[in-house]
C-alpha cells in the first residue's frame, strides 16, 4: 500500500509538470509557466523558497516573477529590491572585469600570471590569464590546506589576499595547467590580485568604479561572514526537518572575486542589460567569455556552459540558489535568484532557463 501511494504521488507530480510543457505564447503566459515550474519543483521543501526571476532580452526586461518572503514565513515579500547572495555567480563580475582589462590593453589572455605578479610561486609562474579564467590552471583551493582550515574566522575574514594565497601555494598543483578542467576558487583570487596590480587599486574598488557605479548598481555589495547591510544579514535557508535553519556563509575578504557578493534582481537586470547591449564589453569579447575552450569541457573563459537541443547556454550558478543563464542565439538571459539552499532550487533555476529558451525559440 505504501508503494502504491508513492506511485500515485509521482503521477500527480508528473501531471502537474505536464501542464507547463507547452510553449507559452506571450510574456504573461511565460510568467505563469515559471510560477508553476517553481511551485511544482520545490513543493517538497518544508518552506516556501524566496525567489526572484526575470527574463532580459536585447537590453530589456520582458518578464519577471516573485515568490515568497525574504525570510520564509516573514512579512516582507520578495521584490526586485530583495538582496540575495550571488555565491559563485559573483565570478561573472570577475570574468567581465578581466575582459574589460583586456579591452583596456592592461591584460593579455595569453600572458602568464607571473608577468603581472613576480612573487608567485614557481609552480604557478607559467599559468596564463586564460587558464585561470577557464579553471584549467590546476591550482588547489585554500580550503584543501589543513593549516588554513584550522584558523579562526577572526584571522581569515580580513586576511590579505597575498597571505590567503600563500596557503594554497603550500600545496602541489593538481595537474599541469591547460591539460584538464577543475572548478576552483583560488584562480579567481589570483585574477583579483592581478586586476589590483594593473589598475592600481583594490579589487573591490576596481569593480565599483568600472561596473557598479557606471551602471548605478547601488544595491550590489561585497560581503564577508559578518557583513550587515542595513537590515539585511547575508544568509541562506536550508531545509531542517519540517522547517528551515538560517546559515551565514563563511565568506572572507579574499572571496570577493569568487563568491563574496550580494545583489538584487533590479541590479542584476542592469548588469545583464549592459552586457547584452555591449556597454561593458564589445561583442567579440563578450562572445569570448562564453565560447567553449577547445579540447576541454565545462567552462569557457569564466562562464560555465551547456547545450540544450544543440543550442549553447552559458552563464554561472551560485551555491544551490542562483542560476544566471544567457542564450547567445537570441541575446536573452534568465536571471534566477533564491536564498533557499537545496538541489531542487538549483535544478529549477536551470529548468526555468530552458523554459525561457523554449519561449524565445518559438517563431
Amino acid at each position: 500500500m505504501k508503494r502504491l501511494s508513492s506511485f500515485i504521488g509521482a503521477v500527480i507530480i508528473f501531471c502537474s509538470c505536464e501542464k507547463y510543457e507547452p510553449t507559452p505564447v506571450n510574456s504573461s503566459e511565460l510568467e505563469s509557466h515559471i510560477a508553476g515550474l517553481v511551485g511544482t519543483r520545490t513543493k517538497k521543501l518544508p518552506f516556501e523558497p524566496p525567489v526572484a526571476w526575470a527574463m532580459v532580452k536585447a537590453g530589456r526586461m520582458e518578464a519577471s516573477y516573485f515568490q515568497g518572503s525574504e525570510v520564509p514565513g516573514g512579512n516582507v515579500s520578495v521584490s526586485d529590491r530583495s538582496l540575495f547572495i550571488l555565491a559563485s555567480a559573483a565570478k561573472l563580475f570577475t570574468s567581465v572585469m578581466v575582459m574589460k582589462a583586456v579591452e583596456d590593453k592592461k591584460i593579455h589572455l595569453t600572458a602568464k600570471a607571473s608577468d603581472y605578479l613576480d612573487w608567485l610561486p614557481q609552480a604557478w609562474r607559467n599559468i596564463t590569464i586564460g587558464q585561470l579564467l577557464a579553471h584549467t590552471d590546476g591550482v588547489p583551493d585554500v580550503g584543501e590546506n589543513a593549516k588554513y582550515k584550522e584558523l579562526p574566522m577572526e584571522t581569515t575574514e580580513y586576511m590579505s589576499r597575498g597571505d590567503y594565497l600563500s596557503y594554497a601555494a603550500e600545496l602541489p598543483l593538481h595537474f599541469k595547467a591547460g591539460l584538464q578542467t577543475r572548478y576552483g576558487q583560488t584562480g579567481y583570487v589570483i585574477l583579483s590580485v592581478i586586476l589590483e596590480k594593473v589598475y592600481g587599486k583594490p579589487y573591490e574598488k576596481v569593480v565599483q568604479e568600472e561596473i557598479l557605479k557606471p551602471l548605478e548598481m547601488n544595491d550590489t555589495h561585497f560581503i564577508t561572514h559578518h557583513s550587515e547591510i542595513m537590515a539585511f544579514r547575508p544568509q541562506i535557508f536550508e531545509p531542517d526537518g519540517n522547517s528551515f535553519k538560517k546559515v551565514t556563509p563563511g565568506y572572507v575578504y579574499a572571496d570577493y572575486a569568487t563568491a563574496g557578493l550580494c545583489s538584487n534582481l533590479k541590479d542584476m537586470i542592469k548588469f545583464i542589460c549592459a552586457l547584452q547591449t555591449y556597454q561593458l564589453l564589445n561583442a567579440e569579447n563578450l562572445r569570448r567569455l562564453y565560447t567553449p575552450v577547445k579540447g576541454l569541457s565545462g567552462f569557457a573563459l569564466g562562464w560555465e556552459y551547456r547545450y540544450k537541443d544543440g543550442e549553447l547556454m552559458a552563464g554561472h550558478s551560485g551555491g544551490w540558489s542562483v542560476v544566471v543563464m544567457h542564450l547567445p542565439k537570441s541575446n536573452t538571459t534568465s536571471i534566477f535568484l533564491s536564498s533557499a539552499a537545496d538541489e531542487s532550487i538549483l535544478n529549477t533555476g536551470y529548468q526555468v532557463a530552458e523554459k525561457v529558451k523554449q519561449f524565445v525559440d518559438t517563431p
